[in-house]
């Protein structure tokens, strides 16, 4: 009497969660039906196992954890946006080569185990939190780590309002920092930022006008 597998559906074993039993016709027999569990794995993908294998853990999931590294990963997730964030946050704070290491790693700062090798654990947070592809992730505390009660989903405006380096200018007796000029004005925050980074005092930088090619 062949073993029925049903009571396996809905158990779940490391990042492999079974969903149904299937038959599938054998490669070398193809005339015998050989019954395997489908399988929904934790990073989306959908995977055909035994259930011998399901069941003594042996296989653990639908092959993308083989390819997570700190710095890659192989499965369809590394095509999002959000994974792109994910690995450019790590870079910052691990990798000495990158531009920005200087302002984060060589500050001390850091990225939280929980998301640190855990690419799903991070998405799963961003997007319980807030995440849209417009928005960028912000350190409430510029001298903290990267870290669920540190960070946020904002604006590139109130990024730039949040920075370490922001550039605070007192005209006519008010003070507040270049990005708040900027729009108060309607000046391009760029062209002001080339302008001090050139040599140009604040206040004559946001007081002159930006002459506008033809």
């Amino acid at each position: 009497m062949k073993k029925d597998f049903s009571y396996l559906i809905g158990q779940k074993h490391n990042m492999l969660t079974a969903t149904k039993v299937i038959k599938v016709l054998g490669k070398k027999k193809p005339n015998i039906y050989s019954t395997m569990i489908e399988c929904v794995c934790d990073c989306g993908n959908t995977t055909k196992i035994y259930p011998y294998f399901f069941e003594n853990e042996e296989i653990k999931s639908c092959g993308c954890a083989k390819h997570k590294t700190p710095y890659n990963a192989t499965h369809k997730l590394s095509k999002e946006n959000l994974y792109h964030i994910w690995e450019t946050m790590k870079l910052r704070c691990f990798s000495p080569k990158n531009s920005k290491y200087y302002l984060y790693g060589a500050r001390g700062i850091t990225v939280c185990d929980e998301w640190k090798n855990d690419y799903l654990s991070f998405r799963k947070w961003a997007y319980s939190n807030g995440y849209a592809p417009n928005l960028s992730i912000d350190r409430i505390n510029n001298d903290g780590n990267y870290e669920p009660s540190n960070c946020r989903w904002v604006s590139r405006k109130i990024q730039q309002r949040n920075r370490r380096n922001c550039i605070y200018i007192t005209y006519n007796n008010k003070t507040q920092c270049l990005a708040d000029w900027c729009d108060e004005l309607n000046l391009g925050y760029k062209t002001i930022c080339n302008r001090i980074s050139n040599g140009w005092e604040p206040v004559k930088a946001i007081t002159t006008p930006i002459k506008h090619k033809i």
